[in-house]
């Protein structure tokens, strides 16, 4: 009765340990890529390709069929090299305005690896990221399996950037 007993509740302990308490899991972003990319700001739409090598390398080049195709933003450091159909342009960071949609994501893709590894929440196989900062305010949407940024969204702004692969 006794063995009956103590195998009992090993096992009863055994369940409890191996489907009792669970760690919320935490997620990785995917910090350096380089993707396809769509801005939706007030009425205007362009597609882009960001690229991200580290927090103090982004470029976003406009992929339009307007005049603006080519034209390219490289932010290295504190600098901001705009080129376009071979001029160069050479500024600091706060050149552009502070709601420009390509700023905007700057500074969102500076804070990548300030963010927490838990979302705020946790949509089906989304991953929602709440950013507030001096700067930016922010809502990206990561692919819980890849780490892939899926979008960002400036609601103080109203600007929208779809990331595809």
């Amino acid at each position: 009765m006794r063995k009956l007993m103590r195998s009992l509740l090993a096992i009863s302990f055994l369940i409890f340990a191996l489907c009792g308490c669970e760690n919320s899991p935490s997620f990785n972003i995917q910090t350096d890529f380089c993707v396809n990319a769509q801005v939706e700001q007030n009425d205007l739409t362009y597609n882009c390709v960001v690229e991200r090598h580290s927090a103090t390398d982004l470029s976003v080049k406009i992929e339009s069929d307007d005049n603006t195709n080519g034209l390219k933003y490289h932010y290295v450091n504190d600098t901001l090299y705009i080129e376009y159909e071979g001029l160069k342009c050479i500024a600091n960071t706060d050149y552009l305005k502070n709601d420009c949609a390509i700023s905007l994501l700057y500074n969102v893709m500076c804070e990548l690896e300030n963010l927490s590894s838990y979302p705020s929440e946790i949509e089906d196989k989304v991953c929602i990221y709440t950013m507030k900062t001096e700067k930016v305010n922010a809502l990206l949407s990561v692919d819980k399996n890849s780490g892939g940024i899926l979008s960002v969204q400036f609601p103080d702004s109203a600007c929208t950037v779809d990331f595809s692969a």
